[in-house]
């Protein structure tokens, strides 16, 4: 039996430390296909305020000082580690951007551009030391212009509102538009709007049932879409003794997947929900993401592509 794995990982919103064990992923679980998809930046700035010879910031609820070279250079990499951008100042500096917001935006728009050519250099180095083909695309929570810093590749792939050949038998559909969410983020649509767009990208693909597809938002109603409810604060609602659920996926997801049953589907976007579920004969996925923690968590498929290719067997992996 002729067998062909890929893996399959997303949601690592900035994190430097689980994006450098993403670069080991693919060699490690001997596959030659990793697919990235969705939410690569950050959450957010974390500024360190110089003083002279000192250092401060306020990170995970908590005043940090430094008194060293060695101490900064510690703070900087557990930011970088958790997903935040690092940036040093000084308090004029940060009485000015207080009273000029847009520049803010500027500041953390550079450092994530920064930031994602770097994974970018990283990921080509790989594919060619490693024979990886990575195939890297954004997520709701994603600015615009890192499109065009994946585009720019000659080796990444850019994936997104793509039908792509990932195997002789097998293709890659990708959306990373989402439902709406209560953070009004980047890619978002109202679920009629996100159905239209999902119907186009499959008039792209020859043959859906032999699609991968990889759609960021879950299918609402699922194991893969159940996300604790908010108030209306946006802070987790409280209950008699637990946290309240919710299903918060995409009607259109499921919808799209109920009507062209293609090979697998796989998700990420709810980061509590990583599993699997079946919708008619479809198999879909959801990694999870505990990307705060350095967490790198994945889902490595199966296929039997002896003829027509077939799923055979998921493997969820973390580390």
């Amino acid at each position: 039996m002729a067998i062909w794995k890929v893996y399959f990982t997303g949601d690592i919103h900035g994190s430097r430390l689980s994006f450098n064990k993403l670069l080991k992923a693919g060699k490690f679980y001997q596959v030659k296909a990793v697919i990235v998809a969705g939410d690569l930046v950050g959450k957010g700035m974390v500024p360190i305020i110089r003083e002279g010879a000192k250092y401060t910031c306020e990170f995970n609820g908590e005043h940090k000082s430094m008194h060293t070279q060695q101490e900064l250079e510690d703070m900087i990499e557990m930011i970088d580690d958790a997903g935040f951008y690092s940036y040093i100042t000084d308090p004029d500096e940060m009485a000015h951007l207080t009273q000029n917001p847009d520049q803010i935006e500027r500041i953390i728009d550079q450092a994530i551009r920064k930031r994602m050519e770097e994974w970018i250099e990283k990921m080509e180095a790989s594919s060619r030391r490693d024979g990886i083909t990575y195939y890297v695309s954004a997520g709701n929570d994603d600015p615009f212009f890192i499109d065009s810093i994946l585009d720019a590749s000659g080796i990444v792939i850019n994936p997104e509102e793509k039908c792509l050949p990932i195997h002789e038998k097998i293709d890659l559909l990708t959306c990373g538009w989402t439902n709406p969410t209560p953070w009004d983020t980047a890619r978002e649509l109202p679920d009629d709007q996100l159905l239209e767009k999902l119907e186009a990208l499959v008039k792209l693909a020859p043959a859906p049932e032999k699609c991968i597809f990889s759609l960021h938002a879950p299918p609402y109603g699922t194991k893969l879409d159940v996300a604790p409810a908010l108030d209306k604060n946006l802070r987790m609602q409280s209950g008699l003794g637990a946290v309240p659920f919710q299903h918060v996926g995409s009607q259109a997801v499921r919808t799209i997947i109920e009507k062209y049953q293609p090979l697998v589907a796989v998700h990420g976007h709810i980061h509590e929900a990583a599993g699997k579920d079946r919708i008619g004969n479809t198999w879909c996925f959801n990694h999870g993401s505990e990307y705060g923690q350095g967490v790198l968590k994945g889902i490595i498929l199966t296929f039997n592509v002896d003829k027509q290719a077939k799923y055979i067997n998921y493997l969820s992996v973390s580390g």
